[in-house]
């Protein structure tokens, strides 16, 4: 509890519970493209090319941050928007677009699948970024056992690490530990009260850092 005390100390949990609820807002412009809409709707990816995809997802932090400086959002708040995917991978459009290609013309694709950043500057931009991801991906597992969604925490918590998508932000391991451990907690008791007999459609996580 120490460890988590002290991480609450270093970020603003009010002003994170606010930007959460504004990180998104770019989504409006055209929803049906967000998992979080699928579960009555086609995929509309099915339909286009996934460099198409890619371009129509990303373009949800410009309109995000065109819509908050016309409605004079704070700086704060417009920071998150930006930074909230960081230069995440789009790894289901770029897995989609690379396949059966040779490695070294995969690679040079890469790039062409990520978001444009900044990379988050802020321990709440960071931790919005991993409950984004966390609370797509989430929704596709079908036995959401206390133990499988921890596993899905650290996994999407190594992903952003691993591709330096912390570096910035000064969070510390024991901190990204402890966010995992919140996760957890909050994950398993809205999966508790879930019928499990409904089953969320598996394009929900089609790419838990991308979408």
């Amino acid at each position: 509890m120490a460890d988590i005390k002290g991480l609450y100390e270093h970020a603003d949990a009010l002003f994170a519970r606010v930007a959460s609820y504004y990180h998104d807002i770019g989504k409006i412009k055209m929803p049906e493209y967000f998992a979080e809409n699928y579960t009555y709707l086609a995929d509309k990816h099915d339909s286009i090319t996934p460099k198409i995809s890619s371009i129509v997802i990303a373009n949800h932090i410009r309109e995000g941050l065109e819509l908050a400086r016309r409605e004079k959002l704070p700086p704060r708040i417009r920071a998150v928007i930006a930074q909230h995917h960081g230069t995440a991978l789009m790894a289901h459009f770029y897995n989609k677009a690379v396949q059966g290609m040779e490695a070294r013309l995969a690679e040079a694709l890469e790039n062409e699948f990520r978001y444009n950043g900044p990379k988050p500057q802020s321990r709440e931009a960071a931790i919005i970024m991993i409950a984004d991801a966390v609370e797509v991906a989430s929704r596709a597992l079908n036995e959401p056992t206390p133990a499988r969604l921890r596993g899905l925490v650290d996994d999407i918590i190594r992903t952003f690490r691993d591709d330096e998508q912390f570096e910035q932000c000064n969070l510390t391991m024991a901190e990204l530990h402890c966010v995992a451990e919140s996760f957890q907690r909050v994950l398993a008791g809205i999966h508790h009260r879930v019928n499990s007999n409904y089953s969320y459609p598996k394009t929900a996580a089609k790419s838990a850092a991308g979408e």
